[in-house]
């Protein structure tokens, strides 16, 4: 497992999920690529009311990229923001992601098998709707819809996401229900019941060089009261990249 990296704006509600060690989950339908969950049998109806399954799972992105631009620039807010690293190998007990955490996986060509088109939009809508028949009939397969969100294309190849995905289903599911699908009597271990799910792995904030003082100051606050380690950004000189130093330190590294 490698250590991986969170790039995000500096907002209030990240630096307060920061300083409690939690962590926010985002619709699968409010992330950036339009193809995200699209398998090569997607027809025109499932593209165009992909709005109804955009709940169908649950993500957060992370990278292997540690201090990168080109994900400050678009995912931390144009540099204004902080770059959070995890070490997931402390990860034990009943916070143990580990089986809803994979690394991504990027091809030229949408994958076919497993992912989401038109039948699976539709029997999610009428699982979540509370239609039966739809619930008893396609479940099982709603379950297992995580490998429709690792798999995508090349262009995003520089990035090396991996992705903690929890579908829908596992998060609403109904015990007496959950007890027909789960794989066997060790998976009711982790349960995420909810968008919002304690992360207390952070073990160093990387500070945007276009940050506001006041933030600054308020994450060195936590990281000292929390013991994470706290390093400040800048552009490096002569190059197209940025060094950094730990804060109270005098020298800077690429």
């Amino acid at each position: 497992m490698p250590l991986l990296y969170l790039y995000t704006p500096a907002d209030y509600y990240n630096i307060r999920n920061l300083e409690k060690g939690e962590l926010f989950l985002s619709k699968a339908g409010q992330m950036n690529d339009i193809f995200e969950g699209l398998s090569g049998y997607a027809d025109a109806d499932t593209i165009e009311n992909i709005d109804r399954i955009s709940d169908i799972a649950y993500i957060k992105s992370f990278s292997e990229n540690e201090n990168d631009p080109h994900m400050w620039g678009i995912y931390a807010a144009e540099y204004s923001g902080m770059c959070v690293q995890y070490d997931l190998r402390r990860m034990m007990g009943k916070e143990d992601y580990y089986s809803y955490l994979f690394p991504v996986h990027y091809g030229p060509e949408r994958y076919i098998k497993g992912l989401l088109d038109k039948y699976t939009a539709e029997d999610f809508h009428a699982y979540r709707n509370g239609n039966d028949e739809g619930k008893a009939k396609h479940a099982e397969y709603l379950f297992n819809v995580t490998s429709a969100f690792l798999s995508k294309a090349e262009c995003w190849k520089q990035e090396k996401e991996w992705r903690l995905v929890v579908p829908y289903v596992r998060m609403h599911f109904e015990e007496d229900f959950w007890c027909r699908y789960k794989d066997d009597d060790d998976d009711v271990n982790y349960t995420i019941k909810s968008e919002l799910i304690k992360f207390p792995y952070a073990t160093r904030i990387y500070i945007g060089p276009r940050m506001e003082r006041i933030k600054r100051e308020h994450l060195i606050e936590i990281g000292e009261k929390k013991g994470i380690e706290v390093y400040e950004t800048r552009i490096a000189s002569g190059t197209y990249a940025l060094e950094s130093r730990k804060v109270g330190t005098e020298q800077w590294h690429d």
